[in-house]
């Protein structure tokens, strides 16, 4: 499953005791959205308001932005092939809702109680990790050192949606733990004070052969505890990079019909020690 943040009253208070005291009308729409039932169609009309940021028609996901979040909705492959398809579900309907803070939020600053959640440790080497999650729910928090990195959402276990018929779906539903493929021992943090990619966004991800200009506006957001200054570097399959730091500008000129991909990674002094982010851009 993929995970992101969504502080929204509405859906907290739902969820057996938990109550948010922040609140922001940047997602309150969000709510509107129903998991397992809206289509694509449906969720670009609620979030008409918001930046549509990018469409990955091959993982099946919709990135949206407001001035402090950024709003992923994770949809259906419709043939239960997808990394995040548990549920067996038309293609595009939305089946998960993952928003993230430019920067994390502490668990004070929301007032959810973790109490009322069962606790599983995220990773081996960071002691500070935890997922806060009710699965019957369909509801997760992911905090470290007492910050939330960020809330996911996702179909409910008890939803009368079919399943789909692969042994990860079944072990997510059936399994009370989070983490149904994987030991602890196993999850292991790249570097506890590594910065890491919050967003790549692209100004346009589809261009035609015939369009004469092919010029991709390059945004990227980090995030690095120790607010080092970061050198951010970018790699290309195809084309060119124009300019340097988070704002840049990609070109594709002169390239042929096909796939081209781009992967922004930040460096504080350790190289590229940190999560990278990939995006796609289509010329057809």
């Amino acid at each position: 499953m993929k995970e992101i943040l969504l502080i929204s009253c509405f859906l907290l208070a739902n969820c057996v005791g938990l109550h948010a005291q922040f609140r922001s009308p940047e997602i309150d729409k969000v709510k509107e959205i129903s998991l397992l039932k809206s289509n694509r169609y449906q969720v670009e009309t609620i979030l008409l308001d918001y930046k549509l940021e990018s469409t990955d028609d091959s993982a099946h996901t919709q990135r949206f932005s407001t001035d402090n979040f950024t709003i992923e909705v994770i949809y259906s492959s419709g043939t239960c092939s997808g990394d995040s398809d548990i549920w067996a579900v038309r293609e595009w309907t939305a089946i998960g809702i993952e928003i993230s803070p430019d920067e994390p939020i502490s668990v004070e600053s929301v007032g959810v109680d973790l109490s009322k959640l069962q606790k599983e440790r995220e990773y081996e080497d960071q002691p500070s990790s935890y997922v806060f999650y009710d699965k019957n729910l369909g509801f997760a928090v992911h905090i470290n050192k007492k910050e939330i990195s960020k809330i996911v959402l996702f179909g409910s276990s008890k939803s009368k949606s079919p399943v789909c018929d692969s042994e990860n779906a079944k072990k997510f539903v059936s399994s009370k733990g989070w983490f149904v493929s994987s030991q602890l021992e196993e999850r292991q943090a790249i570097r506890e004070s590594s910065p890491f990619i919050i967003d790549l966004v692209l100004s346009v991800n589809e261009f035609t052969f015939s369009d004469p200009e092919k010029d991709v506006s390059i945004t990227t957001k980090a995030y690095d505890t120790d607010d080092d200054v970061l050198i951010y570097r970018y790699t290309v399959t195809g084309g060119k990079i124009i300019g340097q730091g988070p704002n840049v500008t990609w070109s594709l000129k002169g390239l042929q019909p096909g796939i081209y991909q781009i992967t922004a990674g930040v460096d504080d002094g350790c190289g590229l020690c940190a999560r990278t982010m990939t995006k796609v851009v289509t010329i057809k």
